[in-house]
């Protein structure tokens, strides 16, 4: 799964100390923390350098045998204090390190339960890198199985929308403005509440 390509980075010689930024929080992801604890790493989060000195002197830095992964959830590793950053093994995560045909913007939008999907869909053959456009078409297509570009009637757009909210896919909303945008564009669907319809499933239900 995609979850292999993050804990690759801890798979062979694991550090006494261990700096990870992760702006895209793949290593929020319950499933990978949990292999982490497994091997032993103690997860320290940075949040200001002075609780974190505290901590660090107290608790890790003359306890070698002990591996530690601190954790911050932007890539700006220059907060740290230089000794520690001297003394530790750098690992940076991207997303786009897992998904790299897709766009970078889009694919930091979608859950977790989402990329398990898109990483299955994705072992399909790729024609190379793809922009936000057609990042979102494919995930509408091969991960949501909506086929929002065949729909020409009213009644054709209220039953693709019954399955955009009753999808068991959490739906971001970088992929919702791109629905809006695409129907608003059709003249036979002009005069629809459009902008709600899709985001809003009271509404929709409301509207039946």
């Amino acid at each position: 799964t995609w979850r292999d390509a993050v804990l690759n980075h801890f798979s062979n010689h694991i550090s006494h100390l261990m700096i990870v930024t992760d702006p895209d929080g793949l290593l929020q992801d319950e499933k990978i923390i949990s292999v982490l604890k497994d091997k032993g790493i103690e997860i320290v989060e940075f949040q200001d350098r002075a609780t974190f000195r505290f901590h660090y002197e107290k608790y890790y830095r003359e306890q070698k045998d002990k591996h530690v992964l601190i954790y911050l959830n932007h890539d700006a590793v220059d907060m740290l204090p230089y000794d520690v950053m001297q003394a530790g093994q750098i690992i940076e995560l991207k997303i786009s390190q897992v998904f790299p045909d897709f766009s970078h913007h889009i694919i930091q939008q979608l859950d977790a339960h989402v990329l398990d999907a898109l990483y299955v869909a994705s072992k399909e053959q790729l024609q190379g890198s793809l922009s936000s456009q057609a990042t979102c078409d494919f995930l509408l297509h091969k991960v949501y199985k909506l086929a929002y570009d065949i729909v020409v009637t009213k009644e054709e757009l209220i039953r693709l929308l019954l399955q955009k909210h009753e999808n068991e896919y959490f739906m971001p909303p970088v992929l919702e403005e791109f629905l809006v945008d695409h129907f608003t564009k059709d003249n036979i669907l002009k005069g629809l509440p459009i902008d709600r319809l899709v985001k809003s499933k009271a509404f929709y239900y409301q509207y039946l």
